[in-house]
């Protein structure tokens, strides 16, 4: 818990510190014509707004961090006071769409906010499993509540003499193996949530936990008997919650991360301790976009060979931030056939932005500005999940990361699937017949 919740307040310090540059900004600036005192005011109103549901966040994760709650039961406990962030960041990018001057006078800042904003979605909820939280709320069902309901029900019987020791014993060894049946599942969660299982552990861990799960309803239901009639509804509702559980949990999409030394040709373009470092949005991410550079080839080279000398410096939810020869730029913007030159909106880097046209959907974009000196250039490299160039700001992806949603990246896999883009390290989802 302390590593999560320290990433967590980590990612707010850094996004309160850039929230308050560009409050700073805003607030410094001489109202005008073409940026008039309501659309300043509006700003700094969206700011504050960012700022109080950051303040909040940080509150709620060091209060209830305090009480020994678990990641993914933190993570279902902040979801409401991420979405107010979410929120206040749409707002902030309504304005944005809509004002050319706002987004001509404070571009940098804005993208400072964004990347901040990214960095705390990516901590809040770094997990890529789709449909952890959904199993974590329907643990609740059996715990405090229906838990509850049996303790009620064993201290009846206890006051009551209604059944011997023996029996009492007995009912409570039975009662505790479905709570910890119940419980194994809860701790298989928060392993996959901070990413501690990885590669072939994570199919045999789920596999071996519906199993227990299973087998401990079916026990408590094997010996139950007359005597013990009184607690037979609350292994009733056990079982009835467990099927629901083990539906979910077969239900889980959930990436399987090739090691560094499986990335193939990307391996040499990140540091090893760096693939590590990352969360599981932020290599979902990394091993889709790498995955469409290493598919396109232009000037006779994919984009991922060692000519271009590229370097992955940043990973983002929905992009990476790479560095490479210019060549790389210059041979984009030769191919003219599978590339066109696009609007590079609010990204990081301006001097230019090239789209892939090589499909309907799934293309890859990439903005760049030329270094200074060494013939390289910083690029910004995403799959284009934004129809609007200026949705790249505090855009869909973000909102869903912030509100604990993972659909963008399995869409984008989906899509490299459909085009038969090859994964990188042999990259894709727990096949359902292990999950089963």
């Amino acid at each position: 818990m302390s590593a999560y919740t320290d990433h967590v307040v980590a990612a707010l310090t850094a996004f309160d510190t850039v929230l308050s540059g560009f409050g700073a900004l805003v607030r410094g600036r001489t109202p005008s014509a073409q940026l008039p005192a309501k659309e300043l005011d509006r700003l700094t109103e969206g700011a504050n707004r960012a700022g109080a549901a950051a303040s909040q966040l940080r509150f709620t994760a060091g209060v209830v961090a305090g009480t020994g709650v678990d990641v993914v039961d933190l993570q279902v406990r902040l979801q409401g006071e991420a979405a107010a962030l979410a929120s206040a960041l749409s707002g902030l990018a309504d304005i944005v769409q809509k004002q050319h001057f706002v987004r001509e006078t404070f571009a940098d800042a804005l993208v400072r906010l964004d990347e901040a904003a990214q960095s705390v979605a990516a901590a809040l909820f770094p997990s890529a499993i789709d449909g952890l939280r959904d199993v974590n709320v329907t643990l609740w069902e059996f715990e405090p509540l229906l838990w509850r309901e049996y303790t009620g029900r064993f201290a009846e019987a206890v006051q009551s003499r209604g059944l011997t020791s023996d029996e009492q014993v007995r009912i409570q060894a039975i009662a505790g193996g479905v709570r910890q049946a119940f419980e194994d599942v809860n701790a298989l969660l928060n392993a996959l949530a901070d990413n501690s299982i990885a590669g072939p552990a994570v199919g045999l861990a789920l596999r071996a936990a519906r199993a227990a799960l299973g087998d401990a309803i079916a026990a408590a239901e094997k010996k139950m008997s007359p005597r013990f009639k009184d607690f037979e509804g609350v292994i009733g509702k056990a079982a009835k919650i467990a099927k629901k559980v083990d539906r979910q949990l077969g239900g889980l999409r959930i990436p399987l991360f090739p090691a560094h030394e499986d990335l193939g040709v990307l391996g040499p373009c990140i540091a090893p301790a760096f693939y590590t470092s990352l969360s599981g949005v932020q290599r979902f991410a990394l091993l889709n976009i790498a995955a469409r550079l290493q598919n396109i080839t232009v000037g006779g080279r994919h984009l991922l060979d060692p000519n271009y000398d590229v370097r992955v410096r940043k990973v983002f939810p929905d992009r990476i931030y790479l560095d490479a020869s210019r060549a790389l730029i210059d041979d984009i913007a030769g191919d003219t056939h599978n590339f066109d030159a696009a609007p590079a909106g609010l990204h990081r880097y301006k001097d230019g932005s090239f789209k892939g046209k090589h499909a309907k959907t799934g293309n890859l974009q990439v903005s760049f500005a030329r270094q200074p000196v060494g013939g390289r250039v910083d690029v910004d490299a995403d799959i284009d999940l934004y129809r609007d160039p200026l949705r790249h700001l505090f855009g869909e992806v973000l909102v869903n990361h912030l509100t604990g949603k993972t659909t963008s990246q399995f869409e984008v896999q989906k899509q490299l699937v459909a085009l038969r883009v090859d994964p990188i390290g042999g990259f894709g989802l727990l096949p359902a017949l292990v999950a089963a």
